[in-house]
């Protein structure tokens, strides 16, 4: 590796909130965020995921009953 070779950390995006409802929430997942640790930190059910290195807008249910329906 050349000596001149830099590294810079870059500390990911704050996760927000796009559209909540009491059956819904919709955020905006930065990369470097692992889905599943949305899912704990939210209190809701992953509708979906994204991989850790993607972004993009990140579907969560609030109820059983909503996730159930979503998943069809």
């Amino acid at each position: 590796m050349p000596a001149e070779t830099r590294f810079q950390v870059i500390k990911p995006a704050a996760v927000k909130t796009l559209y909540q409802d009491d059956r819904v929430i919709a955020v905006d997942k930065p990369w470097g965020v692992e889905s599943y640790d949305l899912e704990k930190t939210l209190n809701a059910k992953l509708l979906h995921r994204l991989d850790k290195g993607t972004s993009g807008v990140l579907l969560l249910a609030k109820t059983e009953e909503f996730r159930l329906q979503a998943i069809g």
